[in-house]
């Protein structure tokens, strides 16, 4: 029996192999002397995906949340009802109207005493009202005329 290994259907199949495993649509990365290729069109390789505009932005939005944590963490006085994460915990009240602040802490995944904070910088704000539940759980409820973000 003759050895199969040259034969051309052999050779196509091999050929038909290689062209699949290449990603379709694949470029080469923009980032400066990087030699990836992307997958779907996409202009960064999966290294250098941070230099995509749209992730330099989650990534600044990221960090600012970060240093707005850590700042209200040292001095919790510091909360704002501006920021990020007071709108944030607006948002969940919209949706449910009153939460407990230990429900709220995991649907934000954020400390409770974080939590607390905001609550209370939203309250000095009028825009929520915090009392406790029947069940002595703290609890926050939206304030009637509190504005769509």
């Amino acid at each position: 029996m003759a050895s199969m290994n040259g034969s051309p259907l052999v050779l196509r199949a091999v050929r038909a192999a290689v062209a699949a495993s290449k990603p379709k649509g694949s470029h080469k990365c923009l980032h400066p002397g990087c030699l990836g290729t992307t997958r779907e069109k996409k202009p960064y390789c999966s290294r250098h995906v941070h230099k995509h505009p749209y992730a330099s932005s989650v990534i600044a939005e990221i960090a600012h949340r970060e240093r707005e944590i850590n700042r209200v963490a040292c001095d919790p006085s510091s909360a704002r009802a501006g920021d990020g994460t007071a709108k944030e915990l607006l948002v969940h009240l919209i949706q449910a109207e009153t939460l407990t602040l230990k429900r709220l802490s995991r649907h934000m995944n954020l400390p409770l005493e974080i939590v607390q904070a905001y609550a209370s910088a939203l309250e000095r704000a009028g825009k929520v009202t915090l009392d406790r539940s029947s069940r002595g759980r703290d609890r926050a409820t939206l304030a009637r005329d509190v504005e769509p973000l």
